[in-house]
């Protein structure tokens, strides 16, 4: 072999790993990529970021835009509403001044529903707490004469003063949802127990 082959030999050598370690390869990249998803996940769900149980809040969001419907209903109809609390759920009522009744609607929007969480769930009205009784169940079966709304919304869309306090599992937030000073629905929350 003369000098300059074995100069282009050497050099080609030399270039071609040079060539090839470049970059990673796809299947390199996507290991990596595997890899850290899997430490971030066991991350987060070491640290009780994902999987904390929110449906009190979603309880409280729930009531609080259902009050907020029933505010306006109220204004527009100029007749009264109210809702009644159990441990198991709530129900809607609707005042008829000529029978001097509290009648159950049949409007899907107004039917009776269950509390999502199993978390205790607190009622204090004029800053009395009230023991919440069980749930009537059926509540058709509930009279109008048996029923007693304790949150109500008068014709003017004023509220009975109220908070009902949504306490969620230990180390979570605890919600309380009550009419500010200025009439509107609030929801407050604090830190875990």
């Amino acid at each position: 072999m003369e000098p300059r082959q074995l100069s282009r030999c050497l050099s080609a050598c030399i270039a071609e790993p040079a060539r090839a370690s470049r970059g990673f390869t796809l299947i390199e990249i996507l290991v990596v990529l595997t890899i850290i998803g899997v430490m971030v996940g066991g991350a987060l769900l070491s640290l009780g970021v994902v999987g904390v149980d929110r449906r009190h809040l979603e309880d409280a969001e729930r009531l609080q835009a259902l009050l907020g419907y029933l505010r306006d209903r109220a204004e527009l109809e100029g007749r009264e509403y109210g809702v009644e609390l159990d441990r198991e759920g709530y129900r809607v009522w609707r005042f008829e001044p000529r029978q001097r009744l509290w009648v159950s609607s049949s409007e899907p929007t107004m039917r009776a529903r269950r509390w999502r969480s199993e978390t205790p769930i607190k009622l204090r009205l004029d800053g009395r707490l009230v023991q919440l009784s069980a749930s009537k169940n059926p509540p058709s079966a509930v009279s109008p004469q048996q029923a007693q709304p304790q949150l109500g919304v008068d014709a003017t869309g004023e509220f009975t003063v109220f908070a009902v306090r949504f306490l969620g599992p230990p180390d979570t937030e605890t919600v309380e949802l009550a009419p500010d000073a200025d009439g509107e629905l609030r929801l407050a929350s604090e830190a875990g127990r």
